[in-house]
């Protein structure tokens, strides 16, 4: 099973840069999907809206983030991770 969604599924997807944010902005940009992960067991949640690439892992599903972002911003490509 994959998922794919717009804004990503859990707070493991919040870059370290905006942890501080968490109770303020964060909630714009990550919903916490805990239950359905559990409850679904999706080999793959991809999201974005993030504007940070990220590959976490929350309990079997492989958290998966590669957005474009806006002109200008410099982010990796997702083929600089391993998947």
């Amino acid at each position: 099973k994959i998922v794919v969604t717009h804004f990503g599924p859990h707070k493991k997807g919040i870059a370290e840069k905006y942890k501080k944010n968490e109770e303020k902005l964060n909630r714009y940009f990550i919903n916490d999907c805990s239950s359905t992960i559990k409850k679904v067991k999706p080999a793959i949640w991809a999201a974005g809206h993030s504007h940070s690439p990220y590959i976490e892992k929350y309990y079997q599903t492989k958290l998966i983030s590669n957005p474009f972002g806006y002109p200008g911003e410099n982010y990796h490509k997702i083929e600089d991770y391993k998947i």
